[in-house]
């Protein structure tokens, strides 16, 4: 056999994967094998670039997927300080509170929000976060956002959206520090 000439090797997988790997290529309309090796082609690349993060990109994608669907687009952070930075009144901020709770609403009827679907929308409403923090202790949710870079209206701004997609979903804010560069905030669940 010539060394050009790739080899074939067979790496044991779980019944259920396969399955639906083979559900999968049903319903795209590729065949099985090519299904299989584009899936661990683009599978081991996610991987390098994610650090084996894979499951954080797939809730940044979901999130992103959704908001894209609102009419989210992405803005250069020195943009949004700068157009922020002019804005007057709290307007601004009451929509941001209006479109948290929209966004909300479109999460739940297509499924219940998860955890990640939270971490998800906190990756997407801060792309440029060094650190992005969630904890729930059972009716409560603490979130901490390192985010360097950002002026502090710009910052409550994502805030926002994230307090009225919370709101929609029965929390109410305890707590919360805001300052450029940081957030922090504390959720508690209604009864």
């Amino acid at each position: 056999m010539s060394e050009t000439r790739k080899r074939a090797k067979l790496v044991p997988m779980r019944v259920d994967i396969i399955e639906k790997l083979r559900r999968a290529s049903e319903s795209l309309g590729i065949p099985f094998r090519d299904l299989v090796n584009k899936v661990a082609d683009h599978g081991s690349n996610l991987l390098l670039l994610s650090n084996g993060e894979i499951e954080k990109l797939e809730k940044e994608y979901k999130a992103m997927r959704e908001l894209s669907r609102l009419g989210f687009t992405l803005i250069p952070v020195g943009l949004l300080n700068s157009l922020l930075e002019e804005c007057s009144g709290e307007s601004v901020f009451g929509e941001a509170v209006k479109i948290g709770r929209n966004i909300a609403a479109v999460y739940t009827l297509a499924n219940s929000i998860s955890e990640s679907d939270i971490k998800g929308l906190l990756s997407v409403l801060f792309p440029d976060a060094s650190e992005i923090a969630m904890k729930t202790e059972g009716k409560r949710i603490k979130i901490a956002v390192v985010v360097q870079g950002r002026a502090r209206r710009t910052i409550e701004l994502s805030v926002r959206i994230i307090d009225g997609f919370l709101r929609e979903l029965g929390y109410t804010k305890e707590k919360e520090e805001l300052a450029p560069g940081l957030a922090i905030l504390h959720y508690v669940k209604e009864e």
